[in-house]
């Protein structure tokens, strides 16, 4: 019987909040893997398919499929993103 792979983490959104998010399996296992590779200090995660909910008074994000997830992708709105938190910060 093979490991079950849980990550949980928090996603800040661009107006400041706070996200509990919670992967598992395979999605668990690639996420942690691509965070590790990923080097920057700033990691924009922009999460396609994933469920949001209010739960536990709060709002959560949770895989399944078909969510998918990229790091840092090289799209405009990803960079404008880093740019607005890099000088905030």
């Amino acid at each position: 019987m093979g490991c079950i792979f849980n990550r949980y983490f928090f996603l800040k959104e661009k107006r400041g909040f706070c996200l509990g998010c919670e992967l598992s399996g395979m999605m668990a296992r690639d996420f942690y893997t691509s965070w590790k590779l990923c080097g920057q200090d700033l990691i924009v995660c922009v999460l396609r398919w994933a469920v949001i909910d209010y739960f536990g008074g709060k709002i959560t994000i949770s895989s399944t499929y078909p969510t998918t997830f990229e790091l840092n992708l090289s799209i405009p709105e990803v960079d404008d993103f880093l740019e607005q938190v890099r000088l905030e910060y």
